[in-house]
């Protein structure tokens, strides 16, 4: 696999194989910075080039028995309701990289490495995403989810199918209303309120205080440690990085490019400008190599519901792909059996479309991607009128769907 070259800012982590790992941005624009004053929720989900992401719906459930949930790698008590939810999942895990639910929650998560120990076993970012999504119907309901599910079971256990990949997480949860910025080391927790304005997160601890909210016994676990003298001392970013920590981010790198492009834009950010971001090279925003930017997703948020929206590329990476509109419903033709799978399907259309593109030279790919992002661009069009019809949402996403795998197939090899 390419071990690749990032720049300074990047957080670059040296696996037992040798691989060298930066993954994942997420950012958000709540209130005033969006055009329409709809949470605008975006993410790149950064993961080795040979991993499947598929985009799985799940209906909501109602369980009158008491029973247990088998996460990735640890059995946890299941609850009465889980809500519906659309979820972007490596084929091989239980959890998922980031998702949506029916009552209007985002979520996405990041790799983070911090001085804490890492658990051999425990509940990945990945379930914690996907616990969030089902049991939180805010976005301050799934981070106290989160958090207490971390207090309680810990987070841990490999993170990769094939190789060695162990880290903490930071997430980025969004409602209509309000989005949550949420770091941890450990069993240690922090939590940022975004009430109005933009926020990203990439591979970096990034809250420099105590945040709006934290683990109740963070404060005296640091003094005692003597990772700080008192409260007014205490940098949760500074004490938990690994090696150097700075707050000045670069704006060359993935992390400072994101921010550069939401805060030009604020008041007018949209979601067609959202794939803007996510498709960005100049910061290495989508993500080419032996890590690429295997799954993309944008939604938006809107206290209205016939105004919430959600799109999915169910290919990679998001320059060579279609954003599909996705509905709570199993109609969409882009959706796939949820994981985890054992082995990956061959008839898999994220297969197919790496297979293709392997196939051409460099400017048949570029005729092809061209193409290809024409189709998005109709399609993303249509989507300014769809106020809430799930009808319309369908039968765009089928059509759009089958036009899609028309452009990619290769020697009628495409067997969906």
């Amino acid at each position: 696999m390419y071990k690749g070259e990032f720049l300074a800012d990047e957080v670059v982590f040296l696996t037992q194989n040798g691989i060298y790992l930066v993954m994942c941005d997420t950012f958000v624009a709540v209130g005033s910075a969006s055009e329409t004053g709809a949470t605008i929720f975006g993410k790149n989900s950064d993961r080795p080039e040979d991993e499947v992401q598929l985009v799985i719906f799940l209906p909501e459930q109602k369980r009158t028995i008491p029973s247990s949930l088998q996460c990735t790698y640890i059995t946890i008590p299941q609850v009465p309701l889980t809500h519906g939810i659309l979820l972007s999942q490596p084929y091989w895990m239980w959890g998922g990289e980031m998702g949506v639910n029916d009552k209007g929650v985002a979520i996405g998560n990041e790799a983070v490495w911090t001085t804490e120990p890492i658990a051999q076993k425990g509940l990945l970012g990945m379930d914690l995403v996907r616990l969030g999504l089902e049991r939180g119907n805010s976005a301050k309901m799934a981070l106290d989810v989160i958090t207490s599910l971390i207090e309680k079971f810990g987070q841990g256990g490999n993170c990769a199918c094939d190789g060695s990949m162990h880290y903490h997480n930071s997430f980025l949860i969004a409602d209509s209303r309000e989005a949550w910025v949420l770091e941890t080391a450990g069993k240690w927790w922090v939590a940022e309120q975004i009430t109005d304005g933009v926020r990203n997160i990439s591979n970096n601890l990034s809250i420099s205080n105590n945040g709006t909210l934290c683990h109740k016994d963070l404060i005296e676990f640091a003094i005692k440690s003597n990772l700080c003298r008192d409260e007014s001392s205490f940098n949760f970013a500074k004490i938990f990085t690994t090696g150097y920590w700075t707050p000045n981010i670069p704006p060359t790198g993935r992390e400072g490019r994101i921010k550069f492009m939401l805060e030009k834009m604020i008041g007018d950010i949209t979601p067609i400008y959202a794939r803007g971001i996510l498709d960005d090279h100049t910061g290495g925003v989508c993500m080419h190599g032996g890590f690429i930017s295997a799954g993309s997703q944008i939604s938006t948020l809107s206290q209205k519901p016939d105004l919430t929206h959600h799109w999915f590329t169910i290919t990679a990476p998001p320059c060579k792909s279609v954003y599909l509109p996705f509905t709570f419903d199993n109609a969409c033709r882009g959706l796939t059996n949820p994981g985890p799978h054992k082995d990956i399907n061959e008839s898999w259309i994220w297969v197919i479309h790496q297979k293709f593109f392997k196939t051409l030279t460099g400017s048949e790919a570029e005729n092809q991607r061209s193409k290809i992002k024409g189709l998005d661009v109709e399609y993303s069009r249509k989507s300014l009128d769809y106020k809430g019809n799930i009808n319309q949402i369908v039968r765009d996403h089928n059509e759009l769907f089958q036009k899609y795998q028309k452009q990619i197939r290769s020697n009628n090899t495409f067997n969906l």
